[in-house]
């Protein structure tokens, strides 16, 4: 069992979302935006990692006393755009933006990093009317991934995958190499605007939004 910090009624839940699914498919529609432009977010980020400033890459560190070898590069974080992220990869910053629109939220819009021979050890997220979107950009097909509810799915370059991490859940990477993505957050797709609105405002009063990493109970 897992206590929910956050937790709002009537809301579908599983591990991963289908994104062919009737329900789902016109909701969701914003992330095929997204991937349309992936091989101009891949140049921007290749770019980056070869000749950009790589001590913006800010890391998770150790939990449960194991090296995540998790590092990510904010582009919002808790509602706030952060311009290192937009100067160092402006096409990428727009395209999400122009894509995900009010959708995104409550937490972490990202570059995100895991590192080869790592991953993050088993927890949850807490909050149920929090989606996550990862768009594997660079790096291995297979051995590296994520287990959402026991399911292991390796992230593969380009098949962006949607999860609800309100279900116990860990990354892996067994390859040899690391891998780059992008991490959206994303207000359930059941949620009105007018939901979406108002969670923001009761999230920005109490001025918090968990970070995940909790021990199960």
């Amino acid at each position: 069992m897992v206590r929910a910090l956050g937790f709002y009624q009537g809301l579908s839940a599983s591990p991963f979302v289908s994104l062919s699914s009737s329900t789902s498919t016109s909701a969701l529609s914003w992330i095929s935006s997204i991937v349309d432009d992936i091989s101009e977010i891949n140049v921007e980020v290749q770019d980056f990692m070869d000749t950009g400033d790589q001590q913006l890459w800010e890391d998770l560190g150790t939990y449960k006393g194991q090296e995540t070898g998790w590092s990510q590069i904010a582009m919002i974080d808790f509602f706030s755009e952060k311009a290192k992220f937009s100067s160092a990869l402006p096409k990428t910053a727009g395209i999400l933006k122009a894509a995900a629109g009010t959708r995104i939220g409550p937490r972490h819009v990202a570059l995100a990093r895991q590192k080869r021979g790592t991953g993050i050890p088993q927890h949850c997220d807490l909050f149920n009317w929090m989606l996550t979107l990862h768009l594997p950009l660079l790096g291995p097909g297979a051995g590296c991934g994520i287990i959402v509810d026991g399911e292991r799915r390796d992230w593969v370059p380009g098949k962006p995958s949607v999860m609800d991490t309100t279900f116990l859940h860990e990354t892996y990477n067994e390859s040899e190499d690391d891998l780059i993505l992008l991490l959206v957050d994303f207000w359930h797709f059941e949620l009105t605007d007018l939901e979406c609105d108002e969670l923001k405002e009761f999230l920005l009063l109490t001025n918090y939004v968990g970070q995940g990493m909790k021990d199960n109970e």
